[in-house]
């Protein structure tokens, strides 16, 4: 697994900072080489990752930060962008998070329909014990006469129908091969607790250190 990290405009005087343009395609070519499943970590404007993803396909997962994102801090999601997800993630250290990887060289990320699919077959496996629930024994598996089981009949049958639907968008030669998947889970930290003093003095010296020291 290889990790690149792309910064946005450095907000501090001493940085020289490279348009990615010109720093990521030798970056990025080094790492396919030792790697076969490349992160990215971007403090890019949305817009450039999205770019960035479009131009480069060996990238195959963004976790995407910086204050453009700072609105969906609180429900960080997954924007596919061709076969590349891009996770949301709160700027500043402000969330803790989890991302599990089952990650099969040379199979797609799993489609949302293949999600959306497990989640109602899921559903209607619960609906149907349900309707068995109310359901008297030599009773109309109906339930004309019942409300609940009616509106539990109507959920079964609108379950059907989007599991038929879901299950044809999908390809059947992927699904037996099986997808890449993941799992990102995330905790908001609580940001009016002040800060340690000892960990605020390491942070601000290695600032320092870093403005002293122009990287090219």
């Amino acid at each position: 697994m290889g990790v690149i990290a792309l910064t946005g405009p450095a907000a501090s005087a001493g940085y020289q900072v490279r348009p990615w343009r010109e720093a990521l395609p030798g970056l990025l070519a080094k790492t396919a080489k030792e790697s076969d499943l490349i992160i990215l970590l971007s403090d890019l404007p949305l817009a450039d990752t999205q770019t960035v993803v479009a131009t480069y396909p060996a990238i195959r997962i963004v976790i995407q930060g910086g204050p453009t994102q700072s609105s969906q801090a609180a429900n960080p999601q997954s924007r596919p962008t061709g076969s590349t997800p891009i996770l949301s993630v709160a700027p500043e250290g402000r969330q803790l998070g989890v991302l599990d990887i089952d990650w099969r060289p040379g199979r797609p990320w799993a489609p949302q329909e293949l999600a959306r699919l497990t989640a109602a077959r899921t559903a209607l496996t619960l609906t149907r014990s349900e309707l068995k629930k109310l359901a008297p024994r030599g009773s109309s598996p109906s339930g004309a006469t019942n409300p609940a089981r009616q509106a539990l009949t109507a959920r079964k049958l609108a379950l059907e129908s989007e599991i038929k639907e879901l299950s044809a968008k999908l390809d059947p030669a992927n699904l037996k091969a099986g997808f890449s998947t993941y799992v990102n889970r995330t905790i908001n930290l609580d940001a009016s607790r002040p800060e340690d003093p000892a960990v605020k003095a390491i942070t601000e010296r290695l600032d320092t250190g870093k403005a002293a020291s122009p990287g090219p």
